[in-house]
């Protein structure tokens, strides 16, 4: 069972090593690559979140004309780190490409598929919840708006009644 194991990871090592000297191409042609595993480089222009959970990382400034995009689901978040941070950044990932609502997209699960100015994702903080993080902020911030904005009449008051 041992030798199993160790030839999977060895087989696992020299994959990973030549998909990491594989040549590159850009986001742009990715789609000459559809089901191969891959390179795609590019820089990440914005980092967007759906409504469950998953992020897109988006290489062009019109999102619906880009011809490829990186997806990370809710689930594998903890796997690949905070991807807010990708924004901005040149990045190369590998991994399969495959065909997506009529464009090539790429899903990222783990730290390891990433090479560039951030090889890897800052961490969460453990216990991270991003859904219940973004409630708090909501009452907060409606808390918050509603003391101002008293303590700003206040403030009028006070200082129209003092000569």
């Amino acid at each position: 069972m041992t030798r199993v194991v160790t030839k999977a990871f060895f087989v696992a090592l020299l994959l990973t090593s030549i998909l990491a000297t594989a040549k590159c191409v850009t986001f742009e042609d990715a789609a000459k690559r559809l089901g191969e595993k891959a390179c795609v480089t590019g820089k990440v222009l914005k980092v967007t979140q759906s409504d469950h959970g998953s992020y897109f990382l988006n290489f062009c400034e019109d999102l619906h004309q880009c011809p490829f995009r990186v997806m990370v689901f809710a689930r594998d978040r903890g796997r690949v780190g905070n991807v807010r941070e990708l924004e901005g950044k040149t990045l190369e990932i590998y991994g399969r490409i495959q065909k997506w609502h009529g464009r090539a997209e790429m899903v990222l699960r783990r730290a390891s598929q990433l090479n560039g100015e951030l090889a890897a994702a800052p961490s969460l903080p453990k216990g991270f919840d991003v859904e219940a993080r973004a409630k708090r902020r909501a009452i907060q911030s409606g808390t918050n708006s509603q003391s101002s904005t008293a303590s700003q009449t206040t403030t009028t008051t006070s200082s129209a009644k003092t000569p």
